[in-house]
């Protein structure tokens, strides 16, 4: 047993692929920020060109012409970096451009400065202003700058931006992995591994009931979910002398959730899976407060939020013939942008279905624990930017659910459920088993 649990460890399995992620991830974030100062690095050089050459309608010197582009390169601090030079001809013959020597020496164009363009754009400065604070340096006259040039910049930038802020929110689950959950699956991995080398051998664990298949014991999936119910208010309370908290029964919220998540599994034994999951969540909590009859009218809270998603479960399963029934437990939380406000929710769902050659159905019923608590400002007519404070809970915690699965290979399958009742939810989710 102690040697196989060793041998168990030393194999390469979901910890090193999470890590190897982990590294790809930075890679990636590393290559963005590459990216970030090659496009100002470039723009400079355009603007250079564009100086020295005029704009194509009035052009400075009628011998001085833009002459496409050629390979080149560049350094980015310390690193070479491959890059289009704008070419600039007169009837001499090739114009160098002064900025594209000076970036082409190592140091020229220092980490620092890269540090401060990717600082500038996370900030949401837009081109003129990041091109702007990279000429000086360089000799470069701000005037230079053209209005296509900066639209241009600025499209590219918000595009920079954007995959950026995704590899932070990778990078921030991967993280939370390793706080909450990585050294959980590791174990839980690392026990599944013993116990199935253990038992695997023995005359009981192959022989299973006629007809029983069990599912391939290791899985990992994407999975899309997304929910609507009302929620019930525990506590509010809104910074204005006219609203009184014990009104807070008479105001109905409405709440919309969204998750994108990526789940790996393992069956520990045939009747015992476990799970972790790591995702984003997006959701948009309304609380009705316009619905009151004040001498005032106040508008409604609407709170909207984002951020990481992160969870554990498992599910006990049994079945007889061609039919079964399992329980799932799982437990969420989340981490979201708005620095005080908190998503958590414990979910339980009993099912029971039928098994078909390569699909299944079954029926069930979910029930849902779910806590909100968010803190902040929000504008109200005559009052202004005033304080907030609300905490939430789900009207139903129960809803009927239907769903089902079907093989679309060996190793592959899909999954769809809905749910009805007073919290409308659907689900798909496609999975590798292996």
């Amino acid at each position: 047993m102690k040697n196989n649990t060793a041998k168990a460890i030393q194999e390469p399995g979901l910890a090193a692929r999470m890590l190897q992620n982990v590294g790809r991830a930075k890679q990636a974030f590393d290559a963005i920020h590459m990216e970030m100062g090659r496009l100002v690095a470039k723009s400079i050089m355009l603007m250079e060109r564009q100086k020295r050459s005029g704009p194509d309608s009035h052009p400075e010197d009628p011998e001085i012409r833009k002459w496409a582009r050629q390979p080149g390169s560049v350094y980015m601090g310390d690193q070479k970096a491959p890059l289009e030079q704008p070419r600039l001809r007169g009837s001499n013959g090739e114009i160098p451009l002064d900025t594209y020597q000076k970036l082409r020496k190592p140091g020229a164009y220092a980490e620092e400065r890269l540090g401060h363009v990717f600082r500038d754009v996370l900030s949401g400065s837009r081109g003129r202003e990041i091109v702007t604070n990279s000429t000086a340096e360089l000799g470069v006259s701000p005037r230079a700058i053209s209005k296509h040039l900066v639209k241009t910049m600025d499209i590219k930038l918000q595009e920079l931006k954007e995959l950026n802020q995704s590899l932070f929110y990778f990078q921030k689950g991967a993280r939370m992995i390793g706080d909450r959950i990585l050294k959980t699956a590791i174990f839980v991995f690392l026990v599944c591994a013993g116990l199935h080398m253990a038992f695997a051998e023995t005359e009981d664990f192959k022989k299973l009931p006629e007809g029983m298949r069990l599912p391939l014991r290791y899985g990992i999936g994407f999975t899309f979910y997304t929910q609507s119910q009302n929620y019930i208010i525990d506590s509010l309370d809104v910074g204005i002398p006219i609203f009184n908290p014990a009104m807070a029964d008479l105001i109905k919220v409405k709440n919309d959730t969204t998750t994108e998540h990526i789940s790996v599994d393992c069956w520990l034994l045939p009747f015992l899976d476990v799970e972790a999951l790591v995702g984003r969540v997006h959701g948009t909590t309304k609380v009705k407060i316009s619905e009151l009859r004040l001498p005032i009218p106040l508008s409604d809270l609407t709170i909207k939020y984002d951020g990481l998603v992160y969870g554990t479960g498992l599910t006990l399963a049994g079945g007889h013939d061609r039919y079964f029934g399992s329980f799932t437990t799982q437990y969420t939380g989340t981490d979201l942008n708005l620095n005080e406000s908190s998503v958590t929710a414990i979910v339980l769902t009993p099912k029971a279905g039928v098994t078909f050659s390569r699909a299944a159905i079954w029926a069930g019923a979910m029930y849902q624990r779910a806590k909100e608590d968010h803190r902040g400002r929000y504008t109200i007519p005559f009052f202004g930017n005033v304080s907030y404070s609300v905490k939430l809970h789900e009207k139903s915690p129960w809803n009927f659910q239907a769903g089902f699965t079907s093989e679309l290979a060996k190793h592959w399958l899909i999954v769809a459920e809905g749910g009805l009742g007073d919290r409308k939810s659907l689900l798909a989710r496609i999975e590798y088993r292996l």
